[in-house]
């Protein structure tokens, strides 16, 4: 405001205005002039005049006007009628309602013969002839109207109520005379008077007379004044709409007209009858102004009254002056021109649509006289309006006032409510500027934006009290769009640094040579039918340096093509791979000028210069942005928003659209973030604005707002208000807000600030949802600013590493700064999270911070880093780069005895030459040299270097040259011990068996020839096989029969083979005193000869110089060797080694069937001793399926009594063997066909033997025990269906009927088994067999087939048919 306002704001505030209709002479003269003389004219035709103007024109203010006229000239003629109560009741009523126009009793009922109800007027129309009863009843005298049928209150007057109760006192003392009683009562009261009795008697009767009087006025004083109706009477009902009533004109008239010819009304005004968007209604004026203008009644010439003064020569009253007979009844209307539809219909609808034609013009037909009033505010004028009323109260040369109404007052066209406005502004101007109250600095233009947004939003501004109001919604939305793109623009900001670091580090440029290189390529290669992928390189010469031919992705070589003069020449040349022609080469030369136009495109890498400049103004810009969003200005949010290809669809909705009022006035920046500050009372006294903006809306609305922008000065206050209040909001997510962390976290030396920061930092070490979202906006707008986050976070965040490590707006180099910090701040206390990201992160980039290459960091933080190094297994890929001093300082040597390393050669030297230089090196033996030492050495130099190379042992093997040894020792040493431990180690640490054996393995191929085992002993026993595998130990007879007996051989034949056949002969060693050649001997004989020939075993034996055979008891063969080899024994018996007896057959009891098999092939006295050979009868089983012709003769003996020697066979054996028996002609005996059956809960058995040919009647006797027995078991019907048909198909005849899809009945022999299969169906589908007939005279069953039931039972899709197979036979 200027210096003048403030002084006359201060020196008087202005009155308010009043809003009601106002004359105006200058504006309103000429049209009270035109429609008095209307009204007053001689002509007498005019009875409908409407004055139509739009809404705020002044039409009200002229009725008033020419009302007040009329009734000077003409008392009590006139009668106005608003209807805008009506017009705002029926405006909160669904439209629904609506139709129910009044009482139930106004809709007819069903049948009552009633006109059709599109035939009478709308309940819009009905509703406001009801309206216009009720007033024009209730704005007359009810004494001016005795006649009416209306019932109303009127009051009795004080002569009447006199009257009244003489009439009914002289009636009760009538009564009360005859009865004597009060009269002697009040005698005997008066006696004691010194009167005559006569006197008394008087006396007596005058009081009596009093009394009465007194109490029948109290009566009718009372009662008169307290009887009401609930409702306008009459008779007995109430104004309501008849069954066969039209309209309420139509059912009142009598009464309408009754009361315009009693109260002698000429002129009734209507107003506000536009409000309700019915031209219906004039037709029913129309049509009752034309029959209270014929009315006999009404045109009379002289009234009663008249009469009667005249006769009596009274002169004239005023009242009898207004019933002239020329004065006719007429009604004015007030209306607006858009409660009828557009007039104008063209020709051709005049003649194909009379409807149209009748509505066509229906404005000038309905009035009689039309007066137009010409609107003085319109959208053109109302800036002049509104800066008019408003100069008494704002400066209307301020600028600003004047933008702001140039820009809504179009929206406001209606005086009325910019006055309103202005007293608003008075009254909010008293409140909120006033410096003793507030000192907010609001200002006044804003207030009143807020104020025309509260004028024109009313229902919208009474929510702003609870929260609710649009702008609250706007609110919360902008919030979320900063929110949104501040994020984004975050990102957006750290790629182009990242992009400007990339250009500054030259690495822009070399991708740019390097494009243009392949550029260069493709071109070449089309000129010369060459392909590109086929350039096998390419030479580029220039006349600047003639003596060197540049790479053509040097950055270099493009920078001097670029500077050179255009008519210099450039010479190239191309080299293609082509399998026809050996490289290929073509030459190109042009001028450069030439050649910079076939390129087409820059060929100066230093344009990184200028991008990098436009790079930084477009890093600049964001940044601007990022702070202008940041700010909460809603000019400048919506504009950025509507600037977006794709803008916020709900703030524009709640905006209103583009050119709504409430868009305008945040578009341009006159509504704002603190708009509650323009709307309540605040009286926080030194409180900021945005400080208390910020209070309201996220504190107290505890709606917490990350990127509100906060400076030290609102922080203050918010910290100061908070304090004063609750300081428990600082452990509340509500106080998130990154401008208030920062500032409290720079306070360090205010011990009451760290101890709130202190608790805000406990809030936001869970790292949830929500605080890891407000930690992480945090980090990307300070970013190396946040380290006083991270400080006091680590400490007490278990998640915090893992948090930034995940982050994926941080870039490589930030997010290496914030790890280091918070490495620096560690505690022993804390078990940190340490998940993938972090691990592979740190794995990635452990070089970039710092503390790993510190070789004076704190001992404090050594275990917490060790730790998360361990639970993220991060292992450093080069030990020689960690800090390192000494055993206490530095991260190296603590890394090497936690073996967080990658096992690689260079880091297993320096783990070596660390430990070696550290207090706990166990010999000392160990300097860097170009020899990798063996295992061996490396357990004797350190525990734990040894540790993580058996860890590690692939890899090491791998490390190892062809001149280095994974065990090695002098000739003279004896590496037995070491290689024990070394062994036992190995199989510790590999777990599986498996990784074990390999491991060793490769540990016994890669020793040196001087580490070979002398002699074996016990602790070798699970190793002898990789020692004998690898030869890592002496062939001699101890080291054998060691093997032997230790039974190497049943667990290890491969590396034993390998062993024995690696050598042909017994090597010299040490000999055991103890050497058992005898058994020896049989021990080799028992070698399979997979694993050494007989000639080798004869060639050891000479060695061993044996004498005598060898008994069959001693032979113990591998049980695996005999599946491999199962002749064995069979040789022997051929060879003569062994007796060929029952004894020797039994000695074979327990040895697999093949060898058994062999022997009785090769044997031929078996089928003489074979009732004494205690054959298993699964091997009799065998021997009888087998078509052998050596055991023909065995098999004929079994046959001949097949029950003795096959009971107690497995059934599948069983099964063969009694197939193979029925397949030779015999017959299968009774109790291995029910053995058979039993096991058959499939229904395999059964089908099986039937197609070996088992004979029909036992198949069924034998499907009908299987059937019942699968039953019992609950076989599932998927097994059993398919099988079940395939025997009753087999079976044939009747039993074919089972399966046959047009059989309806089925019809079996009444036995026994038939009996079994027909009870055991049902078990899978009860409905299958319902009913069962027995015909006793041919002993039959018949069974009804249900086709549908038994088609669906054998024909399901889930039972695929499958051909069957029968079992396989040994």
């Amino acid at each position: 405001m200027t210096e003048k306002s403030n002084a006359a704001t201060e020196s008087e505030i202005p009155e308010l205005k009043p809003l009601y209709p106002q004359y105006d002479e200058s504006s309103h003269a000429s049209y009270v002039q035109k429609l008095e003389k209307a009204l007053k004219g001689t002509d007498n035709k005019i009875h409908n005049i409407a004055l139509s103007g739009v809404y705020g024109s002044g039409k009200s203010s002229i009725l008033e006007k020419v009302v007040k006229d009329l009734e000077k000239e003409r008392p009590h003629t006139t009668r106005t009628i608003s209807l805008a109560p009506l017009a705002a009741q029926l405006k909160k009523q669904d439209d629904r309602k609506v139709n129910s126009v009044s009482d139930e009793s106004d809709s007819a009922p069903e049948g009552s013969g009633t006109s059709p109800e599109s035939s009478k007027p709308s309940s819009i129309t009905n509703l406001i002839q009801k309206e216009i009863i009720k007033q024009l009843l209730y704005g007359t005298d009810p004494g001016k109207i005795p006649a009416s049928h209306f019932h109303r209150i009127n009051e009795i007057g004080l002569g009447k109520q006199l009257l009244s109760s003489l009439a009914c006192g002289t009636l009760l003392l009538f009564i009360l005379d005859i009865h004597k009683w009060p009269y002697n009562r009040i005698q005997e009261l008066l006696t004691w008077l010194s009167i005559p009795t006569s006197i008394t008697k008087i006396l007596a009767e005058i009081v009596i007379i009093g009394l009465l009087l007194i109490a029948t006025f109290a009566l009718f004083h009372y009662f008169g004044t307290r009887i009401h109706l609930a409702k306008i009477d009459v008779g007995t009902t109430g104004i309501t709409l008849g069954e066969n009533s039209y309209s309420y004109f139509d059912q009142y008239l009598d009464e309408i007209i009754y009361i315009f010819e009693k109260t002698g009304i000429r002129t009734v005004f209507f107003e506000d009858l536009d409000r309700f968007q019915d031209a219906q209604i004039f037709d029913s004026l129309r049509e009752l102004n034309q029959i209270l203008n014929n009315d006999p009644k009404l045109r009379h010439t002289e009234s009663t009254i008249q009469k009667i003064s005249q006769r009596l020569h009274f002169s004239p009253s005023a009242e009898e002056k207004n019933s002239q007979p020329s004065t006719p009844i007429q009604f004015v209307y007030a209306i607006h021109d858009a409660i009828f539809s557009n007039q104008y219909v063209s020709a051709d609808e005049q003649v194909s649509n009379k409807e149209a034609l009748a509505h066509s013009f229906s404005r000038a037909k309905f009035f009689d006289l039309i007066i137009p009033v010409v609107p003085f505010v319109s959208a053109s004028n109302s800036c002049q309006i509104a800066s008019e009323t408003l100069e008494d109260v704002l400066d209307a040369n301020d600028p600003q006032m004047i933008n702001l109404l140039e820009l809504v007052a179009d929206a406001v066209p209606d005086k009325r409510t910019w006055i309103n406005i202005r007293n608003e502004f008075i009254v909010y101007k008293e409140q909120l500027l006033n410096p003793k109250r507030t000192n907010l600095g609001l200002s006044p233009v804003k207030m009143l934006a807020i104020l025309i947004y509260k004028n024109c939003y009313l229902d919208d501004a009474i929510k702003l009290q609870n929260g609710r109001s649009r702008l609250d919604h706007i609110y919360k939305e902008i919030r979320e769009i900063i929110q949104e793109n501040i994020s984004a623009l975050d990102y957006k900001n750290k790629n182009l640094k990242y992009k400007i670091n990339e250009i500054s580090n030259g690495r822009a440029a070399e991708e740019y040579a390097n494009e243009l290189r392949t550029d260069l390529i493709y071109l070449l290669a089309d000129l010369n039918n060459q392909q590109a992928d086929r350039c096998q390189s390419i030479n580029i010469n220039i006349p600047n340096n003639s003596q060197n031919t540049y790479a053509a992705d040097d950055p270099k070589l493009w920078d001097d093509i670029s500077r050179c003069k255009e008519t210099n020449r450039i010479n190239i040349r191309i080299f293609f791979r082509n399998s026809y022609y050996d490289n290929p080469s073509f030459d190109f030369s042009s001028t450069i000028k030439t050649f910079k136009r076939i390129m087409g495109k820059s060929l100066d890498t230093d344009w990184r210069k200028d991008k990098e400049k436009n790079l930084i103004d477009e890093k600049n810009n964001t940044s601007l942005t990022i702070e202008k969003l940041r700010s909460g200005d809603w000019e400048f949010i919506t504009h950025y928003e509507a600037a977006k290809p794709c803008h916020n669809q709900e703030l524009y909705a709640l905006l209103g659209g583009d050119n709504s009022l409430l868009n305008r006035l945040i578009s341009h920046g006159w509504i704002g973030q603190d708009y509650m500050l323009y709307s309540t009372i605040y009286t926080d006294e030194g409180v900021t604005r945005n400080a208390l903006n910020f209070i309201l809306h996220h504190i107290d609305g505890n709606n917490p707002d990350y990127q509100f922008k906060l400076d030290n000065k609102d922080t203050k206050d918010v910290l100061r208000r908070i304090k004063n209040r609750d300081k428990t909001i600082f452990s509340q997510r509500r106080i998130l807000n990154i401008d208030l962390l920062h500032y409290m976290l720079s306070q360090n030396k205010d011990s009451e600030v760290v101890q709130d920061t202190n608790q805000i930092i406990e809030m936001l070490s869970p790292l949830d949802n929500e605080t890891s979202e407000f930690v992480s906006a945090y980090l990307d707008r300070l970013d190396d600013k946040a380290n006083s986050l991270l400080d006091k976070m680590a400490s007490r965040s278990q998640k915090l590493l893992s948090f930034l490590a995940q982050r994926g707006t941080t870039g490589t180099d930030m997010l290496c700064q914030h790890l280091d910090v918070a490495f620096h701040h560690l505690s022993r206390e804390i078990q940190y999270t340490v998940d993938g990201n972090l691990a592979d992160f740190l794995q990635n980039h452990w070089r970039s911070i710092s503390i790993f290459r510190d070789s004076n960091i704190a001992p404090a933080l050594v275990e917490p880093i060790v730790q998360i190094l361990n639970d993220g297994k991060v292992r450093i890929d080069s030990l020689s780069e960690l800090g390192y001093k000494d055993s206490s300082s530095g991260l190296r040597y603590p890394c090497v005895e936690q073996n967080l390393y990658v096992f690689s050669r260079g880091n297993l030297e320096t783990a070596l030459d660390t430990i070696s230089q550290s207090d706990n090196n166990q010999d000392g033996s160990y300097s860097v040299c170009n020899r990798l030492p063996a295992l061996n050495m490396i357990m004797h130099i350190s525990r734990t270097v040894y540790a993580n190379v058996l860890g590690h042992l692939e890899e090491y093997f791998g490390l190892l040259t062809e001149d280095e040894y994974t065990l090695d020792c002098s000739s003279d040493q004896n590496i037995a011990d070491d290689l024990f431990r070394i062994l036992d180690d190995i199989r510790q640490q590999a777990g599986e068996e498996e990784d074990a054996e390999k491991l060793i393995h490769t540990l016994l191929d890669k020793c040196s020839p001087s580490a070979c085992l002398p002699l074996f002993d016990d602790r070798f026993e699970d190793y002898a096989d990789a020692l004998m595998e690898y030869d890592a130990v002496h062939f001699t007879p101890t080291n054998l029969q060691w093997a032997f007996i230790h039974d190497v051989l049943t667990e290890h034949e491969s590396s034993m083979t390998t062993w024995i056949q690696k050598h042909d002969s017994f090597e010299q060693g040490d000999t055991d005193e103890n050497l058992d050649k005898e058994k020896l001997a049989e021990d080799t004989i028992n070698l399979p000869s997979t694993i050494l020939k007989s000639d080798k075993k004869i060639r050891l034996l000479q060695e061993l110089k044996l004498d005598g055979s060898i008994p069959i008891s001693s032979i113990e063969p591998d049980k695996q060797d005999l599946e491999h080899c199962p002749e064995l024994y069979a040789q022997l018996l051929k060879n003569g080694l062994v007796v060929d007896t029952a004894e020797s057959f039994k000695a074979l009891d327990r040895l697999p069937w093949p060898v058994r098999e062999a022997w009785i092939k090769e044997s031929q006295e078996f089928a003489d001793y074979l009732g004494d050979a205690d054959l298993h009868p699964t091997e009799a089983c065998y021997i009888v399926c087998n078509k052998d012709s050596r055991l023909k003769k065995s098999a004929e003996t079994i046959m001949n009594n097949f029950r003795d020697y096959t009971e107690g066979a497995d059934e599948p054996d069983l099964l063969n063997a009694s197939a193979a028996l029925i397949r030779e002609g015999r017959a299968l005996d009774e109790a291995t066909r029910q053995e058979l059956a039993e096991y058959d809960d499939g229904l395999d058995n059964t089908l099986f033997l039937l197609d070996a040919g088992l004979e029909r009647q036992s198949a069924i006797v034998m499907f009908a025990d299987a059937l019942q027995y699968a039953a019992s078991r609950d076989q599932p019907e998927n097994k059993i269906v398919e099988k079940m048909k395939q025997i009753f198909q087999k079976l044939g005849d009747e039993y074919l009927k089972f399966t046959d899809p047009n059989s309806k009945c089925i019809t079996l022999p009444n036995t026994a088994e038939n009996q079994q299969i027909i009870q055991a169906i049902p078990h899978w589908n009860p409905q299958l067999i319902p009913q069962i007939e027995e015909i006793n005279e041919e002993n039959l069953i018949k069974i009804k087939r249900d086709q549908k039931l038994w088609n669906g039972f054998f024909k399901q899709d889930k039972y695929p048919c499958s051909q069957y197979l029968s079992p396989l036979t040994n």
